[in-house]
């Protein structure tokens, strides 16, 4: 038997930014990890949320650098000492919950669409 819902659009659209907000947040520990036996390992079958861990054993934070063009292009603060080694997990800060820097960037993007009432990129 197939039950038919009612369910606004406005609830859809809700919904639909829940359970990405959501599903980032338990994805966050385990982003990178490209070794499924490491991955099992470390965190087995992700129900809820988590920390990530360190060290992160496919992590490619390594490989990243960053050169400021000038004093006030010092973007990573604190984190810069970070950046350029082994094994560090990108999202070490980050609580257990906690979105990372894409969804919350995303957040801001559908607070501005709401507030100003359009999307406009000029």
């Amino acid at each position: 038997m197939l039950i038919m819902y009612d369910i606004s659009l406005e609830s859809r659209h809700r919904g639909a930014l829940y359970g990405m907000y959501i599903g980032d947040a338990l994805a966050m520990p385990v982003h990178w990890y490209y070794d499924r036996k490491l991955l099992q390992r470390d965190y087995g079958f992700v129900t809820d949320y988590q920390a990530p861990k360190n060290p992160h054993p496919d992590s490619e934070m390594w490989k990243h650098f960053y050169t400021p063009s000038s004093a006030n292009d010092k973007i990573l603060h604190d984190q810069a000492q970070y950046w350029g080694r082994h094994s560090i997990h990108y999202h070490q800060f980050l609580r257990p919950g906690e979105n990372t820097l894409n969804v919350k960037l995303c957040n801001l993007l559908i607070q501005s669409i709401i507030s100003t009432g359009n999307l406009s990129f000029r």
